[in-house]
Formats: C-alpha cells, sequence, structure tokens
C-alpha cells in the first residue's frame, strides 16, 4: 500500500478438508518429497488403509463400509499429515503469496491495475482448483486452464508465442488431448519478400498437438510443456478436436 498499489486478498476453507486426502497420493508424497521408506512408510500404509466405517441412524445401522479417503478426525496426525498432503500448493502459485493454516488458506497479491490484480488472483485461484488433477494450461497473452471432457471453443491467446503446458497426478489416466492450431493475420502487413533468391516460403503456420500417448492413456507424473513460436505478425488460434482430461 505504500507503494500505491492495490492490494487484494482470496480466504480459501476447503470443503470437508481432511475428508478429502487421497490416501495413495499422500503416501508417494511422503515417499518421494518427505524420505520416508521401508519400515516408516509401510507404518503410515497400515494407519491410513482398511480403516471401516458405519452410519447409524435412529437405532439403524448400516455395515461396514471400507474408507478409501480421508484422515481420521481428532487425531493428532491428522492436521499434520494434511499440512504435509498440501505443502506443495505454494509451487505451483506464479502470481499471488499463499499463506496456509491447516485447512485454511490465503492467497493475496498486489498491482498497479485493478484488472490485473484481478487476474493474478483468479489465475492462481484456477491452479489451487485443479492442483489434485489433471489439467492443460495454455497461456499466451491470456491464459486458460482445461480437463474434463467438454470440448472447449476455439481460442485465440493473442500473441504470436504460445505456451501448453501439461500437468498431471498418479492417479486416473484418459486419453488426453488432440488439438490443432493456425496463424491469424493481426493488424498490419508482415515483411516484405523479395522476390530473389528462388525459394519456395511458407506464409503460414498449421499443426496439431496432442497429448503424449494419444489416444491412449497419458502417462502419470507428466510435467511437460510445448512453445508455439509463429511470425509476430500473427496470432495462435486454438480449436480442440478431442478432450479427456481428468
Amino acid at each position: 500500500m505504500d507503494e500505491g498499489k492495490i492490494n487484494g486478498v482470496v480466504f480459501l476453507d476447503i470443503c470437508k478438508a481432511f475428508d478429502s486426502v487421497n490416501h495413495e497420493i499422500l503416501l508417494e508424497k511422503l515417499k518421494t518429497q518427505f524420505g520416508i521408506h521401508d519400515i516408516e512408510l509401510k507404518w503410515f500404509q497400515s494407519y491410513l488403509r482398511n480403516r471401516k466405517q458405519v452410519c447409524s441412524v435412529n437405532d439403524q445401522t448400516s455395515s461396514a463400509r471400507t474408507i478409501i479417503c480421508g484422515l481420521p478426525q481428532g487425531s493428532i496426525l491428522g492436521p499434520l499429515l494434511f499440512l504435509l498432503y498440501i505443502n506443495d500448493m505454494p509451487d505451483i502459485l506464479e502470481r499471488t503469496t499463499p499463506c496456509l493454516y491447516a485447512d485454511d488458506t490465503q492467497i493475496s497479491s498486489s498491482s498497479h491495475d485493478y484488472d490485473t490484480l484481478i487476474d493474478n488472483l483468479n489465475m492462481d485461484l484456477s491452479s489451487i482448483q485443479f492442483n489434485c488433477h489433471d489439467y492443460l494450461i495454455i497461456s499466451g497473452g491470456s491464459s486458460k486452464k482445461f480437463c474434463g471432457t467438454t470440448t472447449p471453443a476455439p481460442f485465440v491467446p493473442g500473441l504470436n508465442v504460445v505456451t501448453l503446458k501439461m500437468v498431471t497426478d498418479r492417479s486416473i489416466e484418459r486419453s488426453g488431448f488432440d488439438l490443432s492450431f493456425t496463424t491469424v493475420q493481426t493488424t498490419g502487413l508482415p515483411p516484405a519478400v523479395s522476390v530473389c533468391p528462388t525459394r519456395s516460403i511458407i506464409p503460414s503456420a498449421i499443426g496439431r498437438v496432442h497429448s503424449p500417448g494419444f489416444a491412449g492413456k497419458y502417462s502419470a507424473n507428466l510435467n511437460c510443456k510445448l512453445t508455439l513460436n509463429v511470425p509476430s505478425s500473427k496470432v495462435v488460434e486454438i480449436s480442440y478436436n478431442h478432450v479427456d482430461i481428468e
């Protein structure tokens, strides 16, 4: 504020946060991020897996069902394991500063421009939304994230340099995406091309991009990036042939 910037904060309270913890993702993080192996890892596997629960209403009790996610309520380990589960959340935030306390999270940003501030908050809010799932993010002058199975409308990021980034976790694997791109002329003409020397030229660019292994299933734990760079007099337009991302 001393610099004359506008400050914005988004307060997040994750619904059923402790109940939503994926056991397999948590165990993988304990192993790969925190160095827990062998007997210690097996102890956590035993602690999390094969727990059962019943539902009792008006003296009627259901049969026992195995719990496939979540942390034991009221336990000492519960809050600690949840913090380890979301420990890498700040890594996906590019435009905001996080403040984490158990399942309460705040992200904040500042800017001289109101629209830029809103864009910063919305972009990282979207990153948090898709943090535990697979997604494709396309960024240029503007950015969008995609997942699910609905085919989006054509997208023009607005620049001649466009980056496509695909990130996956280790849960469900689907067929991924297949998209086409072409270039759209912006205002003004490109530099003139001399008739000499004799050669052939490509006046516009078209192409296709798909997820690894398409149309089979993509792999787990991906974090890959592709950059499209077309002449500065043009921008990239992207249309989607197929989208099937967790």
